[in-house]
């Protein structure tokens, strides 16, 4: 029975020095600051803006802060432009641009 608590005892220690060696590494060879830029093209024809809208909103909640969105207006009528608008306005993340203006985002 001895045996077989000191074997379970090393192999405990084992995985604990295994776990502490990798998250050092992981600590030590993480990136500091990630800064991504996501560019989602919107035209006329794509329907419910709001859905994708609201897919976006879904998707990036809980990305770091690093994380820009652009909203690129390929043609957008007006009501989509200002439902874009007001998107942007609730969320400071994301971006309305035109596609004349994509360069200066890149």
């Amino acid at each position: 029975m001895e045996l077989f608590f000191g074997v379970l005892f090393i192999s405990f220690m084992f995985i604990g020095i295994v776990f502490s060696v990798y998250a050092v590494v992981y600590l030590l060879l993480r990136p500091r600051e990630r800064c991504e830029t996501v560019l989602f093209p919107l035209y006329e024809n794509d329907g419910d803006i709001r859905r994708i809208l609201g897919y976006i909103s879904y998707k990036y909640t809980f990305c770091p802060a690093g994380v820009k969105i652009v909203l690129v207006d390929m043609g957008l009528n007006n009501i989509q432009k200002e439902v874009c608008r007001q998107f942007c306005a609730e969320n400071p993340s994301v971006k309305l641009i035109t596609s004349e203006k994509i360069t200066e985002v890149l």
